[in-house]
C-alpha cells in the first residue's frame, strides 16, 4: 500500500474541480446571448441615469422659475444677490 500524503490529496481535489468546471463551460451561443443581454443592462443603466439627470435638471429649473413669482421671494432673490457681491457695486434689476 503506498502512501498518500495531504498535499497530493488537495492538488487532485484541484484537478477534479477543473475537470469539472470545463464540462460546465458555455457554449459559443449561450457566451453570445450572455454578452448581448449585458450590453442591454449597461445601455438601460446609462438610459436611466441619464433621465434621472434630466429629471434633477428639470426639478432645479422648475424652483429657480418658482421662486420670482412673489414680490417677496423676488426681493430676498435680490438681497441675497446683493450679499454675495457687496466687494462689487449693488446689483439692481
Amino acid at each position: 500500500m503506498t502512501n498518500i500524503y495531504i498535499h497530493e490529496l488537495k492538488s487532485v481535489c484541484l484537478l477534479l474541480e477543473f475537470l469539472a468546471d470545463i464540462g460546465n463551460q458555455l457554449s459559443t451561443e449561450e457566451m453570445d446571448e450572455a454578452r448581448h443581454k449585458l450590453e442591454i443592462n449597461s445601455k438601460m443603466k446609462a438610459m436611466i441615469r441619464e433621465v434621472c439627470y434630466y429629471l434633477g435638471f428639470l426639478l432645479l429649473l422648475i424652483l429657480v422659475i418658482n421662486t420670482n413669482q412673489d414680490a417677496n421671494t423676488f426681493y430676498q432673490n435680490v438681497d441675497l444677490v446683493n450679499t454675495y457681491a457687496s466687494s462689487m457695486d449693488e446689483v439692481s434689476y
